[in-house]
């Protein structure tokens, strides 16, 4: 499944719980509201934890790239994937005051 086929069936589902939601706010009918509010807080977790910026193709090679927002922390000991593997080493070169030697 291709990535706006994902992003399409993320919105069908969130269409889909508001629908029941409305239902039940128009009937007699209720669910564990707190079980759902709290995965509803987790999902948006999970989708601020795992964005991605893919790397605009007029960067160029000899800048650091990482696919993930500013605001989310890197750790230096931990490859990720969020960026090449050279990029990394690059970029613990920098966060550890040495020279890198990115090409």
């Amino acid at each position: 499944m291709q990535d706006k086929e994902k992003a399409a069936l993320v919105n069908q589902l969130c269409r889909e719980i508001i629908e029941k939601n409305e239902l039940t706010l128009k009937s007699n009918v209720y669910y564990d509201y707190t079980a759902v509010i709290e995965k509803l807080y987790d999902l948006k977790e999970v989708m601020h934890d795992t964005i991605r910026i893919p790397r605009p193709e007029k960067i160029p090679k000899h800048m650091i790239w990482s696919e993930k927002p500013a605001d989310l922390e890197l750790d230096p000991y931990v490859f990720d994937g969020s960026m090449s593997p050279e990029e990394f080493e690059c970029w613990q070169d920098k966060v550890f005051g040495e020279e890198p030697e990115l090409e």
